[in-house]
């Protein structure tokens, strides 16, 4: 498997990264070597990947560069994005000590990316699989967020919740969110970073997977519940079923409702007999992309 997926992505990651990131050919085949590992699903320890210079480029500028780039795929993009979450998590964490600060500055809300690169720190620091979101609570200290809320705006920062107070000329004081709240959007927070985590990793499988040639059996046969996804839906939208995920990663590989794929793509009838599937999963798969 390991060296499926280095000549099929090998090539053109390399092309790419000497295109916008030059490095040394031993960071070049360190970087790949990561990518491999973050590809099957085994890339553990990140100590020699945090090595890499990426600081050359600031953050926006790098992620613009890699977004506009045709040499390399979204899997490359989204490795590299991981990496680069990494990296700023473990310096917060450095500095702060804190989880929490980790979390607000740069997990919540931000990208699939950022909230599987949190999960994964925590694991390797703590030696532990997370179970749920108590349990990352635990972990992490992380028991309550948000020190205010608005029954219209919602939870609210502390700038927040100043410029409101200000515009609508009422007391701070009542905008102070309950214990009970901030305890019950934490663990919510957390969940819903867990879940996330969870399902871009099933989903990196999946694509994986089809880009390796797999047919529509073998993506039957990867599960969610060992990629800790357990119930369905584990979100309330996307691709929160096995089978919307299946259906739209065919979608994807295939370019089934891609503006102007119809032009570059096999027919329906010729995806299906490519992956061995009933033409009857290709127009679930279509109507779903719609």
């Amino acid at each position: 498997m390991r060296e499926t997926l280095r000549a099929i992505f090998e090539p053109k990651l390399k092309e790419g990264l000497g295109k916008i990131q030059p490095l040394t050919p031993e960071g070049t085949e360190l970087l790949i070597e990561g990518f491999l590992t973050y590809l099957d699903g085994t890339l553990k320890d990140f100590t020699l990947l945090s090595t890499l210079d990426l600081k050359s480029l600031d953050r926006e500028t790098l992620l613009k560069k890699l977004s506009t780039n045709k040499y390399i795929d979204w899997l490359s993009i989204q490795y590299l994005r991981y990496i680069d979450y990494r990296k700023k998590i473990t310096e917060t964490y450095q500095e702060s000590k804190s989880w929490g600060e980790v979390f607000n500055t740069h997990v919540y809300e931000y990208s699939e990316e950022a909230q599987e690169s949190f999960i994964d720190a925590i694991e390797e620091k703590y030696q532990t699989k997370v179970k749920d979101a108590k349990h990352l609570s635990k972990l992490t200290g992380i028991t309550e967020l948000y020190n205010y809320w608005d029954k219209i705006e919602g939870f609210l920062t502390d700038e927040e919740a100043e410029a409101l107070a200000k515009k609508t000329k009422r007391p701070l004081k009542s905008f102070k969110a309950t214990p009970e709240q901030s305890r019950a959007e934490a663990l919510r927070q957390l969940q819903d970073t867990l879940i996330n985590s969870r399902s871009a990793k099933y989903h990196r499988a999946l694509e994986v997977a089809i880009k390796s040639g797999a047919k529509y059996k073998e993506l039957l046969d990867i599960e969610p519940k060992d990629y800790g996804l357990t119930t369905e839906p584990w979100q309330d939208y996307g691709r929160n079923t096995k089978k919307t995920s299946v259906l739209m990663t065919i979608g994807d590989a295939f370019l089934i409702y891609e503006p102007g794929g119809l032009m570059i793509r096999p027919s329906l009838r010729a995806i299906a007999e490519e992956l061995d599937a009933p033409y009857s999963v290709l127009m679930e798969a279509y109507k779903l992309m719609r």
